[in-house]
């Protein structure tokens, strides 16, 4: 039998095994990346003076878990769901998803132009800076989700009975570490006060 055969037969047994396992719900039937959306909302702001726009924000501004207000704010959501079986002689996963949702709330000044071109230019340098430290708390969502993608789909156990127990655990304990980086992030920057954001 020439190479080009059993390159061929070694193709079509791979392909045969792989439908197999599926059917039996021992294939690995996931995607290759987690799902990560991510959409930003708008409160609007008017005025034409700082003092204008800073009491706007501090009446206007997302509320954070703990009841206070602030200029922006960002929140992530990890969900996942999963299938194990066994397979090889050990319990893994067989399925694997795991999505995403990130939500950034920021300000939008809403007559800009109105106002004078110096205070648009110091506008453009807060907004920067406010942008840049929720960028840093997406990125922790992110961070996770990656995490959790990569520890599950990875999971082994010797047998089934404890598997779900064992991930849940798993991602729900990632999930708690960066919900943490978010809180040392924003008491290291003081919420974004040391990297510019601060108006006026």
């Amino acid at each position: 039998m020439g190479k080009g055969w059993q390159l061929i037969l070694r193709l079509s047994l791979g392909v045969i095994l792989t439908l197999l396992l599926s059917w039996l719900g021992l294939g690995q039937a996931w995607g290759t990346f987690p799902i990560i959306r991510s959409q930003v909302n708008y409160y609007g702001i008017t005025g034409k003076t700082a003092s204008a726009l800073r009491q706007q924000m501090n009446q206007l501004g997302p509320l954070a878990e703990n009841g206070r207000r602030f200029d922006a704010y960002t929140k992530w959501h990890v969900a996942w769901r999963y299938r194990y079986g066994s397979l090889g002689g050990s319990c893994r996963m067989t399925s694997l998803t795991v999505h995403t949702d990130i939500t950034y709330t920021m300000p939008q000044w809403q007559n800009l132009q109105q106002a004078p071109r110096s205070l648009q230019q110091q506008w453009q340098r807060y907004y920067q800076a406010l942008q840049l430290h929720e960028d840093g708390h997406g990125n922790h969502g992110r961070s996770a989700t990656q995490e959790i993608w990569q520890r599950l789909s990875n999971l082994t156990q010797p047998t089934c009975t404890s598997m779900s127990q064992i991930a849940n655990q798993a991602a729900q304990g990632i999930i708690n570490r960066y919900a943490q980086k978010d809180i040392d992030y924003d008491r290291q920057t003081g919420h974004g006060r040391t990297q510019g954001a601060v108006f006026p």
